[in-house]
């Protein structure tokens, strides 16, 4: 009797085995990350990996626009009020032409306990950074940060914090994309003979589209963006853009096609492996819709969501 118990026993362990190989893991990783614009201010933005068995089944790629973007507005809007406004000339306007262009002086960003306000001035056109030439043309500096940790106290390298976390997915970041894409972000002004700014004036934000992927004229940058997410497809990522071998020799993994001008990925550099046998298509991401500082940003947030779910430390 004990034997055909045993026998019976082992007989449903082994029936079971193939519904235990079904099971899949799955798990969802997002990293928001500061990324640079061309003219319009930098974007904040949001790349979601969602794994199951440790590939990576589908993700996406989505960014908002900067302050700098929505908080132009026009001082004329409302004639019973006042806004105090920082004027930049020869901007690039949304319609790709330049122009005078006036920004808000006084924003605020989030609601509630999470509600940042902030108070602007003129970046110089000089500055070695570049951000004047990125569209950044003004600095917001936050009047008062909760977190008396976090020392930077102007958006943007509030911003660029990636975080004290292993895998850095950047909850500043994550602040504020959601709050521009839930609306809750103010210019304000104040009415005639008040010093009170509690009037809104209307935000630049095209075609009142808060994502970027959304937006008309972006579409080359979109079809980027979703051609990207398509190519981590059924991958599992251990990314780094720069590596080295034995003998000191550097290797980076994202190339241009001169053919036809389409970025190219090799996955072994990462692993060691440094051979031109490896190299892969990245479909539908060209050099005229992405520049490399941004196909650089999508694989390195790419990485941190992926290993954020995956991994015991960032990859």
């Amino acid at each position: 009797m004990k034997k055909q118990n045993l026998c019976k026993t082992l007989l449903l362990g082994l029936l079971a085995l193939p519904l235990l190989s079904g099971c899949s893991h799955q798990a969802t990783g997002i990293c928001y990350a500061l990324t640079n614009g061309k003219g319009f201010g930098d974007y904040v933005l949001q790349m979601t990996t969602n794994l199951v068995s440790g590939s990576i089944a589908s993700a996406s790629v989505k960014e908002t626009y900067s302050a700098c973007l929505w908080a132009r507005v026009n001082p004329q809007e409302k004639t019973d009020s006042e806004i105090d406004t920082l004027q930049v000339d020869d901007a690039l306007n949304l319609d790709g032409t330049t122009g005078t262009i006036y920004l808000a002086k006084y924003i605020s960003i989030g609601s509630g306990t999470n509600k940042l306000t902030m108070t602007g001035t003129l970046r110089s056109e000089d500055d070695e950074s570049d951000l004047w030439g990125r569209g950044e043309y003004v600095d917001y500096v936050i009047d008062s940060i909760p977190d008396g940790s976090q020392t930077p106290n102007d958006l943007y390298r509030y911003l660029a914090i990636t975080g004290s976390d292993v895998y850095k997915l950047s909850d500043n970041a994550k602040w504020y994309f959601n709050a521009v894409v839930g609306s809750e972000i103010h210019a304000y002004g104040h009415k005639s003979g008040s010093t009170t700014n509690d009037v809104d004036y209307t935000l630049t934000i095209p075609e009142s589209k808060p994502l970027r992927n959304d937006y008309t004229a972006e579409s080359a940058w979109a079809g980027g963006a979703d051609s990207f997410a398509a190519f981590l497809e059924g991958r599992k990522l251990n990314y780094s853009y720069k590596s080295s071998d034995e003998s000191g020799n550097d290797y980076k993994c994202i190339k241009v096609d001169t053919t036809d001008k389409t970025y190219l990925y090799n996955p072994e550099y990462a692993n060691g492996v440094f051979s031109d046998d490896n190299w892969v298509k990245i479909t539908g991401c060209t050099t005229t819709s992405l520049g490399l500082n941004e196909i650089k940003s999508f694989f390195d947030s790419a990485n941190r969501a992926y290993a954020s779910v995956e991994y015991a430390s960032a990859k």
